[in-house]
Parts: C-alpha cells; sequence; structure tokens
C-alpha cells in the first residue's frame, strides 16, 4: 500500500467561525436579506438580527430585492410580498447570490410547501419565534462552513 498526505493552509476565521456557531453564538457580519411586504416585521426582523450581529439589508419587493447588489449568507423572504410578487419567485431569481433560503408565511398552502420544498427552501411559520430563527441561523451558518 502507499501513503499519502496533503497539506494545505488552515483558515483561522472558518475554524474560529465554526467553534462560535457550535456553541449557538452569531459571528458578527453575518449577511441575511430580509424581503417583507409588512414594514411593522420588516423593521422588527432587521433589528433582531442586527442586534444579532447581523448585516441586513431589506426590501418590500421582489423588484426592490433584486435591486440590491452582493451575496448574503441567508435570504429571509415573506411569501406575499409587495407589487404582487412572491417570495419563492424571488428565491428563484437570486438563486446564485445565497447559500440558504428560507420562506416566511403564515398559512402556507400544499402547493407552496412542495414547490418549496423542491427548491430547498425551509419553510418557516410566522410568527416566528426569535428562538427558533437564532437556531435555524446557526445550523444554516455552521452547515457553510462545512462546505
Amino acid at each position: 500500500g502507499s501513503v499519502f498526505a496533503v497539506t494545505v493552509p488552515r483558515d483561522e476565521s472558518q475554524v474560529r467561525h465554526a467553534a462560535a456557531l457550535a456553541t449557538g453564538a452569531l459571528t458578527r457580519g453575518f449577511r441575511v436579506m430580509h424581503v417583507e411586504n409588512d414594514e411593522a416585521v420588516q423593521q422588527s426582523m432587521a433589528e433582531l438580527l442586527k442586534r444579532w450581529g447581523g448585516d441586513v439589508p431589506v426590501a418590500a419587493s421582489m423588484e426592490q430585492a433584486l435591486a440590491l447588489k452582493g451575496r448574503w449568507d441567508v435570504v429571509l423572504a415573506g411569501y406575499k410580498l409587495e407589487q404582487g410578487g412572491n417570495g419563492l419567485d424571488l428565491i428563484e431569481a437570486i438563486r446564485d447570490h445565497a447559500h440558504v433560503f428560507a420562506l416566511l408565511t403564515a398559512d402556507p398552502d400544499e402547493s407552496v410547501v412542495e414547490r418549496a420544498a423542491s427548491l430547498g427552501v425551509e419553510v418557516i411559520r410566522k410568527p416566528v419565534a426569535p428562538l427558533f430563527l437564532r437556531t435555524f441561523l446557526a445550523r444554516s451558518l455552521y452547515a457553510m462552513v462545512g462546505t
């Protein structure tokens, strides 16, 4: 038998990030796009995510969300958006600009849940409990570090 070895530099920031997430902590600067048509919900979610250390651009419509340039760790999209759009259409349009997607909806019908599943999108029921959201984010961000 043969023996092979590979040596690669270790990215210490990724190691620290993974360790923080394993303990339930969120590292500062994670990027979450939040798209929500209800202004009060949008603002309260953005404030919560910022308090946890996130960078949180917000939008109320698909058009506004598409105008936000950049990449995100997570996209949280409401199902019903302004100007007749919906969160799943938005997610399909920005698929290459984020790692993790979640659809936030109060009452998803079966066709919405099936479409979300086919896109690999987690469905989170509104109202979203902060502890559930934090756990979702920690799990999602930790999984990204492992990929």
